[in-house]
């Protein structure tokens, strides 16, 4: 929770809060009314399948796809760290999709 909190506080030295007004609101709307323990699953729900269908190569685009909503998500909540790096790399992955079917598990399942 106290990532959250940081998130939709003003701006202190040493903190990066919600750039954006309205991913601001966002979260501001989810911790009033305490939605966030079920999103945070959301999260690792997501972050889990993206990281095991880019492991796997199945359904590479779309594991891409989930990350690059889920890295755009992170840096409007005001974590860079090395989000902008990954959110790049996840482009190229969906730029080469059809390449990448080449190996792994979507070579069976996208014929």
């Amino acid at each position: 929770m106290t990532s959250w909190t940081r998130s939709v506080t003003p701006a202190t030295s040493g903190s990066a809060p919600a750039s954006h007004e309205f991913y601001r609101g966002f979260l501001q709307m989810m911790l009033e009314n305490q939605t966030y323990t079920g999103f945070s699953k959301v999260i690792i729900f997501g972050g889990l399948a993206v990281g095991l269908g880019l492991l796997f190569v199945a359904l590479t685009g779309f594991a891409a796809a989930g990350g690059i909503v889920m890295k755009t998500a992170f840096m409007f909540a005001g974590s860079l760290s090395s989000n902008p790096l990954l959110l790049l790399l996840e482009i190229l992955i969906v730029w080469a999709w059809r390449s990448a079917g080449w190996l792994g598990v979507d070579r069976v399942l996208l014929p």
